[in-house]
């Protein structure tokens, strides 16, 4: 399906973030361990470790929208990670993806399971396609 995509999916929050993965070699998703942190600096240093460890080439960012009014402060958060995370990983492809229903799908029960709710979400939609 996609032989040369490794995709870390984050759902990230203020204290833990769900992490998934999929392998294109394998064509399997799975759900990593989720990251608990205080700072951006320790959301940093273990994604750092999950893309080398995993040899990711693209990452998908969860865009925790509001139900009611879209755009939120959650929001303003990720973005702002997402944007130093691409400063930092200038070599791997960002994308990101609506997340506002996956916590809902898997009941609020794991932040990975989230994440990997997005993954899957993301790779039916086909926007991973290579062109």
């Amino acid at each position: 399906m996609l032989p040369s995509k490794s995709i870390l999916a984050l759902d990230i929050g203020l204290k833990h973030t769900g992490c998934a993965f999929f392998s294109g070699k394998t064509s399997i998703a799975i759900p990593l361990e989720i990251v608990h942190h205080n700072t951006y600096s320790q959301l940093e240093d273990a994604i750092d470790v999950l893309v080398k460890q995993y040899n990711v080439t693209d990452i998908l960012i969860g865009l925790p929208y509001s139900h009611l009014k879209g755009e939120n402060e959650q929001i303003n958060i990720v973005q702002d990670y997402s944007a130093k995370l691409q400063i930092a990983h200038q070599a791997v492809t960002f994308h990101t993806s609506d997340e506002r229903y996956t916590s809902q799908v898997v009941h609020n029960s794991d932040d990975s399971l989230a994440a990997l709710e997005l993954l899957n979400t993301f790779l039916k939609r086909g926007l991973t396609k290579e062109k």
